[in-house]
């Protein structure tokens, strides 16, 4: 999970800034989580809250291509989605 504390407001409207440290290894984590998936035959999907969705999307669309991140509320109601990995980062406290 990220949490909101971590992103913070850019300069232009609606733009957001990640700590670089955080982002490589954000970037890191989901680089080797996709590997995973991909080699177990599975679509990789990231479900975060809504306000992350953009700033996760602008971070990792060039890097990562094959990797959906959708917010919770993009999903339709009868959607079932099966958790095959958890991204966890290490705390920064």
């Amino acid at each position: 999970m990220i949490h909101l504390d971590a992103v913070q407001r850019g300069a232009a409207p609606g733009a957001a800034a990640v700590d670089p440290r955080l982002g490589q290894q954000l970037f890191g984590a989901l680089s080797r989580e996709t590997e995973k998936v991909l080699t177990a035959g599975h679509l990789p999907l990231v479900l975060c809250s809504p306000p992350v969705r953009p700033v996760l999307r602008r971070l990792l669309e060039k890097a990562l291509p094959q990797l959906t991140i959708l917010s919770y509320n993009e999903l339709m109601p009868r959607v079932e989605v099966q958790s095959v990995g958890i991204v966890a980062l290490p705390d920064a406290n």
